[in-house]
């Protein structure tokens, strides 16, 4: 009778474990599904954010030539993989920066410099992405 008494109390007990492991991993996996989709909200939004820059940009470009190469680099960014931040970015972000001065000054080989350095930070960052998701698979 006792022997049975314990048994029974063996199997709540692991049953309690289980629901206990169950219910933990459960959290874990909300927390951890939170954060990521904060991660990727924050990484969507900065990539938004610099080719909202660069569309100004083009809009705002007193020579139609370049403003239409100002939205094609905007149009390549946009077309990106956005889900994975890389090192790349702040670089992409200063080139940017150096565009704009250089449509606020009406430099065209200036642009045109910058714009060829946003098309190779472009490439290069769909290649790294390529490569990250290459290896996650």
């Amino acid at each position: 009778m006792i022997a049975s008494i314990f048994g029974v109390l063996a199997i709540l007990l692991a049953v309690g474990a289980a629901i206990a492991l169950v219910a933990w991993a459960l959290v874990y996996g909300v927390r951890f599904i939170r954060s990521s989709n904060a991660s990727l909200k924050s990484i969507t939004q900065s990539s938004e954010s610099m080719v909202c820059d660069l569309r100004q940009m083009a809009a705002g470009c007193s020579d139609r030539a370049l403003g239409a190469k100002i939205r094609e680099a905007a149009d390549c960014l946009r077309f990106s993989d956005s889900a994975i931040a890389m090192p790349v970015d702040e670089d992409l972000r200063q080139e940017i920066a150096r565009l704009s001065m250089a449509v606020h000054s009406d430099d065209a080989a200036a642009i045109n410099e910058a714009l060829a350095s946003i098309g190779r930070l472009t490439e290069e960052r769909n290649a790294a992405i390529a490569l990250e998701r290459r290896g996650s698979f």
